[in-house]
């Protein structure tokens, strides 16, 4: 008796071929290929407009800090295009296309374009900014660590008159809680310092 031959299932349904990682990379990108190239007409016809506001070589800062300029490439094998764009790093980035140096130089210089307008002042106003009208000046703020010092001290002196002769620990908390409850300017120096502190240094020699 012959031994029956397994019967292979018919299906139409082709066999998938396989594929290298590098190729089926290469057929994704070839069906976005009309997404990209819409991407790169959309770019050229930006740097295009760009190019008319501020011209070839001008530049431009992103709200990110990085800085761009408008360029007219070097020709590649036959395809040129009319405008580049260039930028600084990003961060995370090790290097950009424009450099950090050339940035710095036209922001100094007053080419790069962030946005706001150009203003002109007198020239005194920039070498002496108190002669410009208050409402133009720019107040920094700083803290005054000397402040803060003098009325700590000016706390503890008084806090030192009052508990002056008091050594017991229960008697001057509750002392210094009776004044802080009583005199109004006493406790608004507390609140005023609350937090702050004066570190001795001590000497470290023996």
């Amino acid at each position: 008796m012959k031994e029956a031959k397994a019967v292979q299932p018919v299906t139409d349904r082709p066999q998938e071929p396989f594929l290298s990682p590098a190729q089926q990379r290469l057929v994704e990108l070839d069906l976005r290929k009309p997404e990209i190239e819409k991407y790169y007409e959309d770019l050229e016809s930006a740097l295009a407009q760009v190019a008319r506001e501020i011209g070839v070589n001008g530049y431009f800062k992103a709200a990110d800090g990085t800085v761009y300029k408008i360029t007219v490439p070097d020709g590649h094998y036959v395809f040129y295009k009319t405008y580049g764009l260039v930028r600084t790093k990003r961060e995370g980035e090790t290097k950009g296309t424009l450099s950090a140096k050339e940035a710095d130089a036209a922001e100094a210089a007053g080419q790069v374009h962030t946005g706001k307008p150009r203003i002109s002042y007198p020239q005194g106003w920039e070498e002496h900014p108190t002669s410009a009208p208050l409402e133009f000046q720019k107040v920094t703020v700083q803290l005054d660590t000397d402040a803060i010092a003098a009325r700590i001290g000016e706390f503890n002196k008084k806090a030192a008159h009052l508990l002056d002769g008091i050594f017991d620990p229960a008697e001057r908390e509750a002392e210094l809680i009776k004044w802080l409850d009583t005199d109004e300017a006493a406790r608004k120096l507390h609140v005023l310092i609350e937090g702050c502190g004066i570190e001795r240094l001590t000497s470290t020699r023996s």
